[in-house]
């Protein structure tokens, strides 16, 4: 048994279908052609001794080949591209220590644009530190202490360290 659009397909002449069947083609098209391209999503940065990166995922539906642009700005002041689109889902980041920093992401297919992602803020001096390295060393009598903090660390804020130990029964600082 035919259904309803079989059988006028069927109905329509061999000319008649040879026209309609670009046409049929367009219409199918065109919820893709007018849906937009869903902006990047869950922004996020992972930063560790000032160094730091930029993730995000695709928004739902992006097809593969989707490139993504990165915005920052100085919070308060206008968003920027910072460089060339990327297809990557990560981007590491050059910013100032000091500064609180304002993110999105914009996904881009065939010339299609997305909106901005939502905007994250980000500040380096609160975000980035890690813990300093110890290492301890017995020496016979004595221990040794080394206390170390990444370069970058080290040469942002010169840091310098105090160490007090207890001997004794009575537990007075040396």
């Amino acid at each position: 048994m035919l259904e309803c659009d079989q059988t006028l397909f069927l109905l329509l002449s061999e000319r008649c279908r040879i026209h309609t069947l670009p046409l049929i083609y367009l219409l199918v098209q065109l919820p893709s052609a007018l849906g937009s391209l869903p902006a990047p999503v869950n922004l996020n940065v992972k930063s560790l001794n000032l160094h730091h990166v930029l993730h995000w995922e695709p928004g739902p539906g992006s097809p593969t080949g989707t490139q993504f642009w990165i915005f920052k700005g100085v919070l308060g002041g206008n968003l920027k591209q910072v460089r060339r689109p990327t297809t990557s889902t990560s981007s590491k980041l050059k910013l100032q220590i000091m500064d609180k920093y304002e993110l999105a992401v914009q996904a881009s297919y065939n010339n299609t644009r997305s909106p901005l992602s939502d905007k994250i803020t980000f500040e380096p001096l609160y975000s980035t530190i890690g813990p300093p390295l110890l290492s301890l060393a017995g020496c016979g009598s004595c221990i040794q202490i080394n206390i170390s903090l990444p370069d970058e660390i080290q040469k942002q804020y010169d840091s310098s360290f105090i160490v007090q130990w207890r001997k004794g029964k009575d537990g007075e600082k040396q």
